[in-house]
């Protein structure tokens, strides 16, 4: 009779995964947020690109007046404050311009890892566990920014893994496939 090799019984990582997500919730309201009603503040629209069925203004989330003030504060003189709050308030508006272009948008990473398990007379199962994720990720933030996250959630899934006894031996000699959406 021959004998069958021993069968593994701890679950192992087929592959890694790390996706870039559209993430279609992410919160602009840092910068502000557009309207029809005018109110001291805000920036008309009418004068720099607006076209009808658009909202006509945009009231920045932090206004010339408060960065005025906090400037102030700091010890800048009332030039250089006045020059530098209507740098950050048309930074902002730019930015949520170039947001609803669509030069730039959010996203979420998320690592993946198909884990493989034996269920019995040589057959195995193939379950996905994820990481946690982070959302609202600006899509622009920089390759250094990016690749740290992708790192961090990376690190996350490794943990969760072991949570559940898979063994992570081959983990850092798994090659990573990195999809972007």
């Amino acid at each position: 009779m021959v004998q069958e090799r021993k069968q593994t019984r701890r679950a192992i990582i087929e592959s890694l995964t790390v996706k870039h997500i559209i993430d279609d919730c992410g919160d602009s309201s840092l910068y502000g947020d557009y309207t029809d009603k005018w109110e001291p503040g805000c920036i008309d629209r009418k004068y720099r690109g607006w076209e009808r069925n658009q909202y006509r203004y945009f009231i920045p989330c932090t206004s010339y007046k408060e960065h005025w003030k906090g400037l102030h504060k700091m010890g800048y003189s009332r030039g250089d404050c006045d020059y530098l709050s209507r740098k950050y308030v048309l930074q902002d508006y730019n930015r949520m311009e170039r947001l609803n272009r669509g030069d730039w948008g959010f996203i979420g990473i998320v690592a993946e890892a198909d884990v493989k398990y034996p269920i019995g007379g040589g057959n195995y199962r193939i379950e996905r566990l994820t990481s946690g994720g982070l959302w609202g990720i600006e899509s622009d933030g920089g390759k250094d920014y990016i690749q740290e996250i992708e790192s961090e959630q990376l690190q996350d899934l490794k943990e969760h893994l072991k949570t559940f006894n898979v063994s992570i031996r081959n983990f850092d000699k798994i090659e990573v496939d990195y999809k972007n959406c």
